[in-house]
C-alpha cells in the first residue's frame, strides 16, 4: 500500500479553534509566556495541558492561569513529562508541539550553544521524542508541529513516523501572523488522521 507524504498548503493562518472538531483536549509542549494557552482558552478547549522547561515562564503561567480550571501546567522537559501528561489521554486529542530552544530566553539555550544539534533541547531531538510518545499513546491524535517553515528533511521523518503508525494521516501547512506584523508562510505542519 502506497502512502501519501504530500503536504497540502492551506494558505490559512493556524487557528486552534479549527481543530476543536477533533477533540476538546489540547496538549502543548513549550508554554513560553502563555500566548498559546490563551489562544486555546479562547478557542473553547475544555482541557488544556501545557509543559514548560524554563522556570520563569512556568511561574508566570502559574500566576496568569491560576483561575482557569481547564489549564494543567507541568514544569520540566516534555520528553520526561509526556508519559505522566498522557497517562489519562484515552481518546483523540490535539497536540501542539513547540518545545525547543528558540533564543537566549528559552530553556536549554546555553546547552544548545555548547552542543548544537546534539543538545536535548535541539528542535529535532525534542520533536522526535514527542511525536514518538504521542503516536505510542494512539495513532488517532491531531499533531501540530510548529516552526517547520516549509518542507525539510526533519519533517519528512515526522511524516514517516505518523504514516508508520497510521497510513491514513494527511498533512497540511498553516501560516502564522505574529503581533508586530511578521508573517510566516507554511510555518506549522498539521498531521491529521483522516
Amino acid at each position: 500500500m502506497e502512502v501519501n507524504m504530500t503536504i497540502i498548503k492551506t494558505n490559512k493562518l493556524l487557528d486552534f479553534s479549527f481543530f476543536r472538531k477533533y477533540s476538546n483536549t489540547i496538549i502543548e509542549s513549550g508554554s513560553g509566556c502563555g500566548g498559546g494557552i490563551q489562544e486555546m482558552i479562547d478557542a473553547g478547549y475544555k482541557r488544556i495541558k501545557s509543559v514548560e522547561a524554563k522556570d520563569t515562564y512556568h511561574e508566570h503561567n502559574q500566576k496568569k492561569f491560576a483561575d482557569f480550571r481547564m489549564v494543567e501546567l507541568f514544569f520540566g522537559m516534555s520528553k520526561d513529562l509526556f508519559p505522566e501528561m498522557l497517562k489519562d489521554i484515552t481518546t483523540p486529542a490535539v497536540f501542539f508541539l513547540d518545545a525547543h530552544v528558540s533564543g537566549e530566553m528559552s530553556a536549554g539555550h546555553q546547552d544548545y550553544l555548547e552542543k548544537g544539534n546534539a543538545s536535548e533541547y535541539a528542535q529535532d531531538n525534542c520533536l522526535t521524542a514527542e511525536i514518538g510518545m504521542v503516536l505510542a499513546n494512539g495513532a488517532h491524535h491531531v499533531i501540530i508541529i510548529d516552526d517547520q517553515n516549509g518542507e525539510n528533511d526533519e519533517n519528512i521523518k515526522y511524516r514517516q513516523m505518523c504514516l508508520s503508525a497510521n497510513p491514513n494521516y494527511k498533512f497540511y501547512f498553516y501560516d502564522e501572523h505574529r503581533e508586530g506584523g511578521t508573517f510566516y508562510k507554511n510555518k506549522s505542519l498539521v498531521c491529521i488522521p483522516e
